[in-house]
């Protein structure tokens, strides 16, 4: 059983509070992680695994950038094979109207220094023929962007700090925050209160619960997503889908499963899924890869995420003593890694890194 105090709590076992844990724990700091259910349980292991930068929103490009560049260490480094996979990210064009649109994009990104590009149809089909013929108009192409086994990610930063001394507790609910005339902060957990200085909402889905109970009415909207894997096959390719503008993707796992998913989300706390949309959703992947249809879906399932109006997460101290990493709109898995580490620094330097401050909660004011 953990101390009833420590110098930093983290409440959510996802891949941005294992990722903080461990990088707070390599830096010598006591934490303490509260997970309501299990590692992993919430978005972060229900995630599609795509590892991208690409498409993403001007602000948040340069922390993607720099989170992808520590996955090619992360097995090595955490003891764990997070099977990651950097063979690029296809984002594909269904539509005519949308080649225009997707250019310009690619412009706009190239302007920020990613290395994508756009291909067209032919060299696409060339990269995956699996595609059918006249099923898309082009896609941009990420070839540092990739795929990662989600629950291996969140798990392995969760084992690795808690090897050097994170403490954890696992199936209690952080009830409240408050804050004492003291400076420091008390937090709920089960039954049991626990002293520290600084606490980390890293609860995804849970996040605004506990930020009102702070007084912080926050613009965080939970969405409801969901995902089928089918049977293994044989490799078919490597790479990393999206479909533009139906929001499918899709990849090959290590043990040969496509996994996909996307399609139409909806606002809802509770994780469900729906034949409807999961029928629709296979149609389209076999839509463009016809050969997929005799193949059997294995499982299917659903995870809430968090997500703001300007599909900017908010990575900001809310006072003193709290603050808040949440809102990553669909998207967090791939930035966790820096997240994490960029959390660690500034909670023990006081300064905070410059890459995290287009994502402060003042903007919304």
């Amino acid at each position: 059983m953990p101390n009833d105090s420590a110098d930093v709590i983290i409440i959510g076992g996802g891949v941005v509070g294992c990722a903080a844990a461990y990088y707070l724990a390599q830096g010598g700091v006591e934490v303490l992680l509260v997970e309501q259910h299990g590692i992993g349980s919430g978005a972060s292991g229900r995630s599609g695994g795509g590892i991208r930068q690409s498409a993403r929103v001007s602000e948040e490009m340069p922390l993607a950038m720099a989170s992808i560049a520590l996955f090619p260490g992360l097995s090595d480094q955490l003891g764990a094979d997070i099977e990651y996979v950097q063979a690029g990210n296809l984002r594909l064009v269904e539509n005519p109207e949308y080649v225009e649109p997707m250019q310009t994009d690619i412009v706009r990104q190239q302007a920020l220094g990613l290395d994508v590009r756009w291909l067209e149809a032919e060299e696409v089909r060339e990269m995956v023929p699996l595609l059918k013929q006249g099923s898309i108009f082009g896609a941009s192409y990420c070839p540092t962007d990739g795929h990662v086994n989600p629950f291996r990610l969140t798990t392995g930063f969760y084992q690795a700090a808690c090897r050097i001394g994170a403490k954890a507790l696992i199936g209690q609910e952080a009830r409240s925050i408050r804050q004492t005339d003291a400076g420091g902060v008390i937090v709920e957990v089960g039954e049991q209160t626990v002293q520290t200085s600084t606490v980390i909402i890293a609860a995804g889905a849970g996040s605004r619960r506990l930020c009102q109970n702070l007084g912080f009415n926050l613009p965080l909207t939970n969405l409801c997503h969901e995902s089928m894997v089918t049977e293994a096959l044989p490799p078919l390719f490597s790479q990393m889908f999206g479909v533009f503008p139906s929001g499918l993707y899709f990849r090959q796992t290590r043990h040969g499963g496509i996994h996909f998913g996307g399609g139409t989300s909806e606002q809802s706390d509770i994780a469900r899924t729906t034949g409807k949309n999961l029928q629709a959703t296979a149609r389209r992947i076999t839509r463009l890869m016809p050969e997929l249809l005799p193949v059997n879906v294995l499982r299917a399932w659903s995870g809430i995420d968090s997500h703001t109006s300007d599909k900017r997460p908010i990575i900001d101290y809310l006072n003193e003593n709290v603050i808040l990493a949440s809102g990553f709109s669909g998207h967090g898995l791939a930035v966790a890694p820096i997240v994490g580490r960029y959390l660690a620094e500034w909670i023990t330097s006081g300064k905070k890194p410059e890459l995290l401050a287009p994502f402060g909660y003042d903007r919304f004011n």
